[in-house]
């Protein structure tokens, strides 16, 4: 997997983690801790496979990409 986040994508990512985990504590709430788990996951890990689904262009694949959505131009 390559990384195709930027570092503060990741970390918004981890701390809504860590409010929702506290959140489920909290109020019990459990069946919620799946949706910290995958957040959490894709901070640590830097991958987000929803981000292929879209097409983004993001950190590392900037300089692969030509033209399209990062706004180079085509060589």
């Amino acid at each position: 997997m390559k990384v195709n986040m930027k570092i503060w994508d990741r970390i918004i990512r981890g701390i809504l983690a860590g409010g929702i985990i506290a959140l489920a504590i909290i109020f019990q709430i459990w069946w919620i801790l799946i949706f910290a788990a995958i957040l959490l996951f894709t901070a640590i890990s830097g991958f987000c496979p929803l981000y292929l689904l879209f097409k983004t262009c993001r950190a590392r694949c900037q300089a692969r990409c030509r033209g399209g959505r990062c706004g180079k131009k085509q060589d």
